[in-house]
């Protein structure tokens, strides 16, 4: 095929043609199952890769490897413009299939890596993170380009309501990175450059997989639609910007700490967090199958109805988890991560009561998210990550670790309040039928129970 003809054709250059597959509408209490597991699988393997990291480099090499982080999470973010959403959305919405989106996602994936990496590099230099080793640099950035293209395979998924295939690339990486951090960390003893090392395998063998997985769905081509890459971007900036805006907000205390303290009270910091939001898997369990079934719903009122069931009892869940890691984190926390760490229990402990009260925002997030109406989670986000930066700025000089995990749970609860709000006006719910529990909400809990157990 020649130059031009390449060039008029937007669905050019096959890689391979495989015979596409028809989207499967699962039951939802299977997908749940599904889900909670692969999410729990990735959960215990990133908790152990964190007990093994602050074992072999404590809390200063743990603090580096977080500094490093958060430029190519805040990167990926949003220079794939959104992209994994708007996709699940308008294959969700029909607008396009699988087989016209994908040939633009891959074409306009390069242009994206170089805005992340470029992104990244700008980061780094701006905080004396480029004076580092340069493999170690080299190593934050190998992730990127990996991690956004299984983020556009994601979005396909997620439209098409594959939720087992979403599933799988996402708890995979995971389980290789423990794999890999115990053979390079261990076993090689590498030490931060082996652990870092770790995350770009895993990411470059997960992101194979997702791609072997997503021939079977359509044709992976390479090409550009002018019409199709106008509307994801239109509709991705959106997300994007969302997506970004909340990320920033919890990636700040660190941001705030490597340019402000020490990378001891970084890795302190980072590990009491890494805890904390793992109590997030409980609506992070359920916030893709909202949006699958959120972007394929047709009637949007009923649908809402059952996610504030779900935000409630989420946040009720949430109540349980963090009082139990109250209780056992100071114990728990030194046994398992090592004396040094001792400080991150208390960091622990402030971080909980807004980590449980943001669950509730991000269910309700999703289902916003699956009407197309992202953007509403902005003008909340917004003031207050504004207020967090610029106390932060006056009070983590001086207190450290404390003071950012203080400012961070207060900025979570502010946000939530702010949320339900906003989306009980938006929906047009009275804010009382949000947030009271009725015996309603319990019953549906114990029907799913009991139709589980019988199958």
């Amino acid at each position: 095929m020649s130059a031009s003809e390449v060039a008029e054709d937007p669905a050019a250059t096959d890689i391979e043609t495989p015979r596409p597959v028809a989207p499967v509408k699962g039951n939802f209490t299977r997908e749940l199952v599904s889900v909670t597991a692969g999410r729990m699988i990735a959960k215990i393997c990133q908790f152990l890769i964190g007990v093994v990291a602050a074992r072999l480099i404590g809390p200063d090499g743990r603090g580096l490897i977080a500094s490093f982080a958060v430029a190519p999470d805040l990167a990926v973010s949003f220079s794939q413009l959104g992209i994994r959403e708007a996709v699940a959305y308008h294959i969700g919405r029909k607008t396009y299939d699988a087989g016209e989106i994908v040939p633009t996602l891959l074409g306009m994936a390069f242009t994206a890596n170089l805005v992340a990496i470029s992104a990244c590099v700008a980061y780094y230099a701006a905080t004396g993170l480029l004076n580092q080793p340069w493999i170690l640099v080299v190593l934050a950035l190998g992730p990127v380009p990996f991690m956004l293209l299984t983020s556009y395979a994601g979005g396909v998924f997620l439209g098409k309501m594959m939720i087992a295939r979403f599933n799988r690339v996402n708890w995979i990486p995971m389980a290789l990175n423990l794999v890999l951090v115990l053979v390079f960390g261990l076993v090689l003893k590498i030490g931060v450059a082996g652990i870092m090392l770790a995350a770009v395998v895993a990411a470059a063998l997960n992101c194979a997989y997702g791609y072997y997985l997503l021939r079977s769905v359509t044709p992976l081509r390479i090409g550009f639609n002018r019409e199709i890459a106008s509307k994801l971007t239109r509709l991705g900036v959106v997300y994007a910007t969302t997506v970004f805006m909340m990320l920033l907000n919890y990636r700040l205390p660190i941001l705030l700490l490597h340019n402000l303290s020490s990378l001891e009270q970084v890795g302190i910091y980072a590990v009491a967090q890494t805890l904390a939001l793992m109590i997030w898997e409980i609506p992070e369990v359920l916030s893709n199958l909202v949006f699958s079934r959120g972007v394929n719903a047709e009637n949007k009122a009923a649908f809402s109805d059952k996610v504030v069931v779900l935000a409630r009892l989420v946040v009720l869940a949430g109540v349980g988890v963090g009082i139990g890691c109250a209780i056992v984190g100071p114990i728990a926390i030194p046994l398992i991560f090592g004396e040094k760490f001792r400080e991150s229990a208390t960091i622990l402990t402030i971080l909980l009561p807004g980590t449980v009260a943001f669950m509730a925002f991000r269910v309700l997030n999703m289902d916003m998210a699956g009407r197309g109406h992202p953007w509403i989670s902005i003008p909340v986000v917004v003031p207050c990550m504004a207020a967090n930066a610029g106390l932060g700025l006056f009070f983590v000089p001086e207190y450290g670790a404390p003071a950012a995990a203080t400012l961070t749970s207060a900025s979570y609860i502010l946000a939530t309040l702010a949320y339900v709000v906003v989306y009980a006006r938006f929906t047009r719910q009275p804010l009382r039928s949000i947030l009271i529990y009725r015996a309603s909400d319990f019953a549906a809990v114990l029907y799913r129970l009991r139709h589980l157990r019988h199958k």
